[in-house]
């Protein structure tokens, strides 16, 4: 790659970095105040928000990163069709959450103490989708800085809320704690998205761009319905994950505060821990999609195979030496961050699908960017529903252990089929065909 290429990877791997440790700041902070129960319940809320999040956002900052790196000229009118699609979609999923806030507490996440939690996130909605939106403009333009920059201050405001009143909601109960917490998602949303709206303002006001009556919305919809629709039902998947373990975990023999606790750990204690790491790997797939995009669309093929071998090379040997790391030293970072050893047993197992997760995710990465998204749609959706045929049929017979099985098997299954399609698009002689080679 790139030296231009890969310090915007090291910018983006700082960034990121420092954001999941202000994140494990806030973990630690979180299961203090408010205990493993706390953190299943925030795990609950945060379910809604991320479902919300993915349909407001609508695929768009992948479709942006493509569509723009491809037709820099037309940038701005790309991204105003954009704020448009995800503005009206991001407007109808807050109005449908609010109205239906209490169906969705009593009857999908049976538990009445996030109701108010629920309605309050959903006011982030048209926050999250300008975001993603202006976020998917300056990465098609390798302008990675701005989006960087947007999420650090995002996750700055949300902690500094919640260190300021969380405790003090706190003490009217964990419905009123969870509350606050959620208030302070929303005012995250609401800061990152005004700094970079400012700052494409004034990015955009040096820069010529090329009139035209085309809108894109048909492209647009062409390259985020497959992204889209993928990221839809993997957050649904999730969700009905994570509403399910609790009542699958009590057929097992546990009590709903207990399966609520085992929720808060995994997801909300060692989750965190082990996918950490994910900070390089997110980083790299990031900056890869433009870059296949604007290689494949030179008919480069040959360059798109070494970057292929390259990028995917690296984020499995990450992902191997992420699992040594975490796995020899679990007990320690769950008893520095957590004053228990009780994550360390998660830690240690979910950390084995590291180099998998590495795999997959790059190589959807590469795919998109080849514009393959209906392929890649189709993998996610296939791993996510074995993960959850392991929640609703072994966890009532084997508990945690269970879900832990199937966590593994859904990733080590993704892993496999897309290492086919790799193979088959881009190596195999019937997949990318050599029309002619570029020098890059």
């Amino acid at each position: 790659m790139r030296k231009s290429i890969i310090s915007k990877i090291f910018r983006l791997i700082f960034s990121a970095f420092f954001i999941r440790i202000l994140g494990f700041v806030f973990r630690i902070y979180l299961s203090k105040v408010s205990g493993a129960e706390g953190c299943g319940l925030y795990q609950l809320v945060l379910s809604v928000y991320a479902f919300g999040a993915g349909i407001s956002a609508f695929g768009i900052r992948e479709t942006l990163s493509k569509l723009v790196a491809q037709k820099e000229k037309y940038s701005k009118r790309i991204l105003k069709t954009a704020l448009v699609i995800t503005g009206s979609i991001s407007l109808l999923m807050f109005v449908i959450t609010y109205i239906n806030s209490e169906y969705i507490a009593y009857s999908i996440l049976k538990d009445s103490r996030v109701l108010k939690s629920i309605r309050v996130i959903s006011f982030s909605f048209p926050a999250i989708a300008v975001f993603s939106s202006i976020s998917g403009y300056f990465n098609g333009l390798l302008r990675v800085k701005y989006c960087a920059n947007g999420q650090i201050i995002e996750q700055i405001t949300r902690i500094l809320f919640v260190f300021l009143f969380a405790k003090e909601g706190l003490k009217y109960g964990l419905e009123n704690g969870i509350k606050v917490m959620s208030l302070g998602i929303v005012i995250g949303e609401y800061v990152s998205m005004l700094y970079i709206y400012v700052s494409y303002r004034f990015f955009a006001s040096k820069r010529q761009d090329t009139y035209i009556k085309k809108t894109f919305f048909t492209d647009i919809m062409k390259l985020s319905l497959p992204i889209a629709s993928g990221g839809y039902i993997a957050s649904l998947i999730h969700t009905m994950e994570n509403v399910l373990m609790p009542t699958k975990l009590i057929e097992y023999g546990l009590t709903r505060g207990e399966g609520v606790s085992i929720l808060g750990i995994i997801k909300g204690m060692a989750g965190p821990v082990v996918f950490l790491p994910t900070v390089i790997i997110g980083a790299v797939s990031v900056l890869t999609l433009p870059e296949i995009s604007k290689v494949e669309a030179y008919g480069n093929f040959k360059r798109i195979k070494h970057l292929t071998f390259k990028t995917l090379f690296s984020g499995v040997i990450t992902g191997i030496l992420s699992f040594f790391l975490l796995s020899m030293f679990s007990d320690c970072i769950s008893g520095v961050l957590y004053d228990s050893l009780e994550p360390s047993y998660y830690i240690k197992t979910m950390s084995v699908v590291l180099p998998f997760l590495f795999f997959n995710i790059l190589s959807s990465s590469i795919l998109n960017g080849m514009g393959l998204q209906f392929l890649t749609m189709t993998v996610n959706i296939f791993s996510g529903v074995v993960k959850l045929m392991f929640v609703i049929l072994v966890v009532p017979y084997f508990g945690i252990k269970g879900y832990l099985l199937g966590y593994i098997l859904s990733e080590g299954t993704g892993f496999l089929v897309f290492l086919t399609l790799i193979y088959t698009k881009i190596y195999s002689k019937k997949g990318v065909k050599n029309k002619f080679y570029l020098k890059c």
